[in-house]
């Protein structure tokens, strides 16, 4: 994230951080991000750095996207564990 935020700074937009808390393409094993909570975390705390102070906005990518495995909305396997991983990266 830190070249696509000093890119943006130099052309003079603003950049908006983004976090990814798994991703899985059935029909392509190699473009998929393993679900993993305490990398969930850690990405949040990545995207946090780069907050633009005026904007103070983050892409969740995304809420629930059941079929792709990217949804941070409570399940019955994962319980609330993404969205109270979320509100600790991002309150802290």
């Amino acid at each position: 994230m830190n070249s696509w935020s000093a890119a943006a700074r130099r052309i003079g937009v603003k950049f908006v951080p983004f976090a990814l808390p798994g991703f899985n393409r059935n029909d392509d094993p190699e473009e998929t991000v393993k679900r993993d909570l305490s990398k969930w975390s850690a990405r949040l705390r990545i995207a946090k750095k780069y907050l633009d102070p005026e904007l103070k906005l983050m892409i969740l990518t995304s809420f629930n996207e059941w079929f792709e495995n990217t949804y941070v909305e409570p399940s019955t396997n994962e319980k609330f564990d993404y969205l109270q991983a979320t509100r600790g990266a991002i309150s802290s």
